[in-house]
């Protein structure tokens, strides 16, 4: 007598009920869940708002911003890579204004009090186009991180900030 597909399945379905529960989280050979484990934070970037409430210390730029795309990655050894196109100001020749850009790490709920969580500044283009590569002070707890974006370096104020906007 040959099995139909249903048996095999209701087989298939006993058989893993057997299994201890651990044996079914599945395991990525590939190495991509071991770089995971090393990553601190890794989150898409929105643009600040003028009506955005200040955060941990920092407040919005003095316009709105809006970002074409931007992530940022944050590692437990302190090195941070920050890529942002498209920040800009919507309003009349939609360029940006600042030229210089650095991102802060916060940890904790509050902006640190020295600048060792602060990236050097680097070069921020008209068309809103930059990238960051540095490292930061990462503290030994680290809770509910955060990546703001400073206009010129200036850590209190942020132009853009990671997460989602819908």
């Amino acid at each position: 007598m040959r099995p139909t597909r249903r048996s095999l399945v209701l087989a298939a379905v006993a058989a893993a009920s057997l299994l201890p529960a651990s044996s079914a989280v599945a395991h990525d050979d590939s190495g991509s869940s071991r770089h995971r484990a090393h990553d601190l934070l890794r989150a898409p970037i929105a643009g600040s708002l003028t009506t955005d409430r200040p955060i941990f210390g920092a407040t919005p730029g003095g316009a709105p911003w809006v970002i074409d795309r931007g992530s940022a990655r944050v590692r437990r050894d302190g090195r941070i890579e920050v890529r942002v196109e498209g920040l800009i100001i919507p309003r009349g020749d939609n360029t940006n204004p600042v030229p210089r850009l650095s991102a802060t790490l916060v940890c904790n709920g509050k902006l640190a009090a020295n600048s060792s969580m602060t990236t050097r500044t680097v070069p921020f283009s008209r068309s809103g186009d930059a990238r960051i590569k540095d490292y930061v002070k990462v503290p030994k707890r680290c809770i509910a991180p955060v990546v703001l974006l400073n206009p010129n370096g200036i850590r209190n104020v942020f132009i853009g900030i990671t997460g989602v906007e819908e």
